[in-house]
């Protein structure tokens, strides 16, 4: 079983996958699976996210930074 991840190794991933998504966009469209690679970085950053936010209570998420 693989141990829990802590918001900031999945703050990690998503700091990963949003310059993968630019790279991908960068090629315009040049290869077949391109749409079907952001579309599923897309959805892991997405997920990541919002595990981010249920970890983290409402006073924080209202917090200026």
């Amino acid at each position: 079983m693989i141990a829990a991840e802590t918001v900031e190794h999945r703050l990690g991933k998503v700091r990963v996958l949003v310059p993968a998504l630019a790279c991908v966009a960068e090629r315009g469209g040049e290869r077949d699976h391109d749409e079907t690679t952001c579309i599923h970085l897309e959805l892991i950053a997405k997920e990541e996210l919002d595990k981010v936010t249920a970890a983290l209570d409402v006073e924080v998420l209202n917090k200026d930074c």
